[in-house]
């Protein structure tokens, strides 16, 4: 949603949603019992929580699979499904750059979903792909780039120009 406006940027930030509110308490519980198969059980009664994928794609166990990807690509299309319609990324805004405030968990998790994403992509020599996504990143925080994205955009370039 929108949190404020000035004459050159737009800020947004993510909102919980209230089913997502109720179970936090026992999502942070199963958490910190750092049990993998209670954490599971957890995604599978609550297939579109964003803390349980994040924390499931972020698994050491599960990074040698493709469950990892798979969780991250759930994320950001769970992200672009609840993005508010004013947040058009694409689109021009009467001359105002759009930004969402990396302040709150949901934001953050949204970054860090990114920032997975196309070191995975990284990983699988999908380049194009990944400087994509990376432009993404940039674009939707480009004025303290909490991520560095710029710095992946030298790194995605250097490792295309060397296979």
């Amino acid at each position: 949603e929108k949190i404020k406006e000035d004459d050159k940027f737009i800020y947004f930030e993510i909102t919980p949603y209230k089913k997502l509110l109720d179970t936090k308490s026992t999502f942070d519980e199963i958490q910190n019992s750092m049990d993998i198969n209670l954490l599971m059980e957890f995604l599978q009664n609550n297939p579109s929580h964003p803390y349980a994928l994040f924390a499931v794609s972020n698994s050491t166990d599960l990074n040698k699979t493709n469950n990892s990807n798979i969780c991250l690509e759930k994320l950001l299309y769970l992200y672009e499904e609840s993005f508010c319609y004013e947040f058009q990324i694409f689109k021009e805004n009467y001359g105002k750059r759009l930004i969402l405030v990396n302040e709150n968990e949901l934001n953050r998790i949204f970054f860090l979903t990114l920032f997975n994403f196309i070191e995975i992509l990284i990983k699988k020599s999908c380049f194009k792909s990944a400087l994509s996504y990376t432009k993404l990143l940039l674009k939707i925080s480009p004025t303290n780039d909490p991520y560095g994205a710029i710095l992946l955009m030298d790194k995605i370039a250097f490792f295309q120009d060397h296979i």
